[in-house]
């Protein structure tokens, strides 16, 4: 059908911002949507073919986590039996030979029905699709997860490394959806500490071998070193790492008391 727009001139002067009440009111009353609006009030704005509104507002039945089955032989009847289940007045609802009509009143309260139930099923949606979710990481998990123990086992970096990239790869999606279990969380804790062990060993080995107790500079680096590698004792490194350590520690110690006695 024909839409027709009607426009609405807020002035005479075409000014922007600026508003004639006086002018606009006539030209609403004399165009007729004033009329309009009221016939449209006093009939039914609201119609829907009996088939379009079982569709739409079958959701209202539901009970628990299941719908009331309809058990109604035509739209039409099925559309009676909606209504009739909420427990609500419809008595301004008009049944057609087609279509069902009603007002803005009976309208409201059914899509308020239709929302309140909406929520319901997609909070029931959302638990079967996390539930669905959650066993098939439990199932990637169960299968991956061998691999990163026996790597945190061999406390070798790169065998760590591949582990967490085979845990990566397997998991998936899933992987960036739920927190990391703890052998992954370990794992990654070891693999950072091996890491920091390396980098932190490297130095002293290339600090000890300084003239410590005349360099001013050497010394500074050595108590550096040191102390930070004394934040990683909760996961020790290799067997040359804690030697490492240890002699480097002695040194530090032996110079520090050193310079402490005059």
């Amino acid at each position: 059908s024909t839409h027709y727009i009607r426009c609405i001139k807020p002035n005479a002067f075409k000014r922007p911002r600026e508003i004639d009440s006086h002018d606009v009111l006539e030209q609403l009353r004399y165009s007729g949507v004033f009329e309009a609006t009221r016939i449209r009030q006093q009939g039914f704005p609201f119609r829907y073919t009996y088939s379009r509104f079982v569709e739409r507002y079958k959701c209202v039945l539901l009970k628990g986590v299941k719908w009331i089955p309809l058990t109604g032989r035509t739209d039409r009847e099925k559309t009676a039996e909606i209504l009739e289940g909420t427990n609500q007045d419809f008595s301004g609802v008009q049944f057609g030979k087609s279509l069902v009509l009603y007002r803005a009143k009976e309208h409201r309260l059914l899509e308020l029905l239709r929302s309140l139930a909406l929520e319901r099923v997609c909070a029931m949606i959302q638990a079967v699709a996390r539930g669905f979710m959650a066993r098939q990481f439990v199932r990637k998990v169960r299968f991956v997860e061998p691999k990163v123990e026996a790597a945190v086992q061999s406390r070798d970096v790169e065998q760590i490394d591949a582990a967490l990239k085979e845990y990566a790869r397997v998991c998936g999606k899933y992987s960036s959806l739920v927190a990391d279990i703890g052998i992954v969380r370990k794992a990654k804790r070891l693999k950072f500490a091996l890491l920091e062990w390396e980098k932190l060993c490297t130095e002293m080995d290339e600090v000890v071998r300084m003239d410590v107790p005349n360099d001013e500079d050497a010394f500074e680096r050595l108590r550096v070193v040191v102390w930070q590698a004394e934040t990683l004792l909760d996961e020790p490194g290799s067997e040359w790492h804690q030697q490492m350590y240890e002699y480097s520690k002695q040194l530090f110690e032996s110079e520090r008391y050193a310079r402490m006695d005059p």
